[in-house]
């Protein structure tokens, strides 16, 4: 079964906390406000950003292009400036170098027990990002592009959501 996805408001409370290391926000960012994978997240080389447009390789090393929100990419200008993140490095780094799945996976998720006392698993911030989207208005076909799904059920099947949230989506917009 699919993850369900988070809501957003405990998404924000993670965000906004000043518990949060800049980098473990950047990575939530990344995630949740482009909707990355978490092994396209630890790929970002600064060098992939050009404007609002993100060039991803994902899943079969298919490229992508995803476009950032403006706070997003005020905040990776900002956060690339105050860690001296040069020109084609990695955005995302460990002490070691490039950041691993696993470690930056770690770091996500001890963030929302640390302020949320939510326990999570990887793929909901990306599903929690559909979501958002479906949800303020945004058709499932450029959804499906962003999110760099090939075929439509892919993304029909991530967006399966409860009879609960789909009658109040109906009532909003209908009455």
């Amino acid at each position: 079964s699919l993850p369900k996805y988070i809501d957003d408001k405990v998404i924000e409370s993670v965000l906004h906390s000043p518990q949060i290391a800049p980098k473990v926000r950047l990575m939530v960012m990344l995630m949740y406000r482009a909707g990355l994978r978490i092994s396209e997240m630890t790929n970002v080389k600064t060098s992939d950003i050009d404007g609002d447009m993100l060039h991803v390789i994902g899943k079969g090393n298919i490229e992508r292009v995803v476009y950032l929100p403006k706070s997003l990419k005020t905040y990776i200008d900002m956060y690339a400036e105050l860690y001296l993140v040069g020109e084609d490095e990695y955005l995302i780094t460990s002490r070691d170098g490039k950041m691993v799945s696993s470690t930056a996976w770690k770091n996500i998720k001890d963030a929302f027990t640390l302020v949320a006392q939510y326990k999570m698993n990887p793929h909901q911030l990306r599903h929690s990002y559909a979501m958002y989207l479906l949800l303020n208005g945004c058709d499932i076909v450029t959804i499906q592009h962003s999110l760099g799904h090939t075929d439509l059920k892919t993304t029909q099947v991530y967006l399966n959501i409860s009879d609960d949230l789909m009658r109040s989506q109906i009532q909003k917009v209908l009455g």
